[in-house]
């Protein structure tokens, strides 16, 4: 989360000096900030990183050197800048950029996944992709890194045959680290197959054995929300 935010000001502060060249060496005012995307970095769009802000990002940054941008001010409090920390600032900055229009396009594209079976395979490379631009983010683990590894290679070993492939897309998925990988499998006996294979050879190479489950709910949608107040 921290390197989002770096990003995000360290944007901000460029966009704020449109006078000074890409390939500048002074350092952007981060006390006069613009609000990019309304503050939201999924606002921007891809094009816009390209073309507008991309250049103007470090690869890598230590906190050290944000904090010494910034005079030592953080806009959230759920995060806390470490100084020695060196921060994958340009990945973690494009993530929430590119992840917002794979979520929008694989929307679309499952609306018509029925009539158009190419849909499932292009949903699941956006799946693929997903995953890789969040391990360029140092987030992530062996483990699901091995269980998306699998997943592809079932995926290509399926495409000769006769009926196509069982297994479309992996990518890790839930709160914080990780540590589940959501499958797009083909709902028939051979996608269920295909998922009992993966985490055979999981199994094997590793001595544990994932559980899987199959489905997936309305979340809060349908269960609803609930609401803590705080005494005081």
């Amino acid at each position: 989360m921290a390197p989002v935010l770096l990003g995000r000001a360290l944007q901000a502060g460029w966009s704020s000096r449109p006078g000074l060249p890409s390939n500048s060496k002074q350092a952007p005012s981060l006390k006069t900030c613009v609000r990019l995307g309304g503050g939201y970095l999924c606002n921007i769009t891809p094009s816009q990183f390209a073309q507008l802000h991309e250049s103007h990002l470090p690869a890598s940054m230590t906190g050290a050197d944000f904090l010494s941008l910034s005079q030592h001010e953080h806009w959230d409090e759920a995060t806390q800048v470490v100084p020695e920390q060196q921060y994958p600032v340009a990945a973690a900055t494009a993530h929430p950029i590119f992840e917002n229009f794979r979520v929008r396009t694989m929307q679309q594209l499952l609306s018509h996944a029925g009539s158009d079976p190419e849909a499932l395979v292009q949903a699941g490379e956006l799946m693929f992709q997903s995953h890789a631009s969040y391990g360029r983010c140092g987030l992530g683990s062996e483990g699901t890194d091995r269980l998306v590894n699998l997943a592809r290679d079932e995926m290509t070993n399926s495409q000769t045959s006769s009926s196509g492939p069982c297994i479309y897309g992996a990518k890790i998925t839930g709160g914080g680290s990780g540590g589940a990988v959501c499958l797009l499998a083909q709902d028939s006996l051979a996608g269920q197959a295909a998922i009992e294979r993966i985490r055979d050879k999981y199994h094997h190479q590793t001595g544990y054995k994932p559980d899987v489950f199959v489905g997936s709910s309305g979340g809060a949608l349908r269960q609803g929300i609930v609401r803590l107040k705080l005494p005081g």
